[in-house]
This record gives structure tokens, sequence and C-alpha cells, in this order.
């Protein structure tokens, strides 16, 4: 399974994220982070208190890390009915295939 294949499968997780990030909802103090289960290709959210606190497990890989918070007005920030790609959506999606076949390989 190649990565394209896999951001497919996991496309409404993977979606959501980025939707949680470009609109600020995840810049909230706490850390969130997109893994990736390289043994079932699952990709899934996690969300800890803080940026020391992760969980562990075989085949468990971080993809994207947001901790911090962030203080972009409003309406600087994604809101429904916006175009996802007009806040580098495409340009994400890319970048993120490159860390699942890096995470793919090293499996």
């Amino acid at each position: 399974m190649n990565a394209r294949e896999i951001i497919d499968m996991n496309e409404d997780v993977i979606m959501g994220f980025f939707v949680g990030m470009a609109s600020n909802e995840y810049w909230d103090g706490r850390c969130y982070r997109l893994m990736m289960n390289t043994e079932t290709m699952e990709i899934f959210e996690d969300f800890q208190p803080s940026a020391n606190s992760w969980i562990e497990g075989d085949g468990l890989v971080i993809l994207e890390t947001i901790c911090g918070y962030s203080d972009t007005p409003e309406d600087e920030t994604y809101q429904d009915g916006c175009s996802l790609a007009d806040f580098g959506y495409d340009e994400w999606l890319d970048n993120l295939a490159e860390k699942i076949e890096l995470a793919i390989e090293a499996a």
C-alpha cells in the first residue's frame, strides 16, 4: 500500500486534523498528534495535555504534532464553507505523503 492509498483510506481523519489546525481549534495549549499505525495503516488523532505526554506501541508513528497557542485573527482562520486549498491543504497533503512513505520504509 502506498502513501496516497493510505491517505484516501483515512481521508476523514486527515481532513479533520487539518481543519482543527487551520481553524485554530487545535491551538488551545494541549498537544494534538496525527498518528499512524504502520501495522494496520490506520491514521488516527491523539490528544494529550502536554507535549511531554504521548501514547506508545508497536508500529505507532507520529506524523504531525500541534502544541501551543495561536493568536491568528479569526478572519484569517478556516471557517465552514471556506476552501481548504486556500489554507495550503494540498501542499500539506504532499508533505504528509512523504512522512507516510518514510514511516512505511522504516517499519
